[in-house]
């Protein structure tokens, strides 16, 4: 698995250098695999030492691969040069700097699916106020928990503590209206990292049964008995 890893890094790398900084989500799903599996992966690579990683907080990683200083590196696209230089004159001689590169696969699509996501989440938040913002704070929300590789919510899990909180919220509204300006905005509850805290402690009620649910767990009630009572009458016999 840890070899699909590194040909979608190397393909992301593109042709002319040996850095790339794509999601691990990203990773994950141009291999087919779950977040999880990734991250191992990832961790493989660096024990082999076939990739080094750069940690950056609230952002991407930074991938780079080791490189041949004649051929570059062999990908599934062929070999990889080196990342382009440019000098910079000082004090006593030349110094070459690395030519900043753009990560060239990087596809629109993988953004439009990171901001519905961000969408989601602003929707499914009780109250609607300050969206530049909450988008903003929601953007720094997701990237944090990635940056905690295996440990951290997933967009999925973070969408489903969002939506318990607005059930929480929804609820106490409905049994003290003017509770809702109390609701905090979109921005301050991401940033504060609210979503981390225990769901029971929301008060969340369980939603009554309908009539018909209460009539049919009834009917399965009076089932059950006439049934003990026939188990009763036949072990009499």
């Amino acid at each position: 698995m840890h070899k699909l890893i590194l040909l979608a890094i190397a393909d992301y790398a593109g042709r002319d250098n040996n850095s790339a900084w794509p999601a691990i989500t990203t990773l994950a799903a141009r291999c087919g695999v779950s977040r999880i599996t990734a991250v191992r992966a990832v961790r493989e690579l660096e024990k082999l030492n076939l990739v080094s990683v750069e940690n950056r907080s609230n952002k991407t990683n930074i991938y780079r691969l080791p490189m041949d200083e004649k051929e570059g590196y062999q990908s599934d696209r062929g070999y990889q040069k080196d990342t382009p230089v440019v000098s910079e004159r000082y004090s006593g001689g030349i110094r070459e700097i690395p030519e900043p590169v753009r990560n060239q696969l990087v596809t629109s699509k993988d953004q439009k699916q990171d901001e519905e996501q961000v969408e989601s989440l602003y929707a499914a938040y009780p109250r609607k106020i300050g969206k530049p913002a909450a988008l903003t704070s929601i953007r720094k929300a997701l990237k944090r928990e990635a940056a905690k590789a295996d440990l951290g919510m997933t967009p999925a899990a973070l969408l489903a503590k969002t939506r318990l909180w607005a059930t929480a919220c929804q609820q106490r509204t409905a049994e003290e209206p003017d509770s809702a300006k109390y609701i905090k905005h979109p921005s301050t509850w991401f940033n504060q990292q609210c979503y981390l805290e225990p769901a029971a402690e929301w008060g969340i009620k369980s939603k009554p049964k309908s009539l018909s649910s209460q009539l049919n767990d009834e009917v399965i009630r009076a089932s059950e008995r006439d049934l003990e009572k026939t188990r009763k009458l036949l072990e009499s016999l």
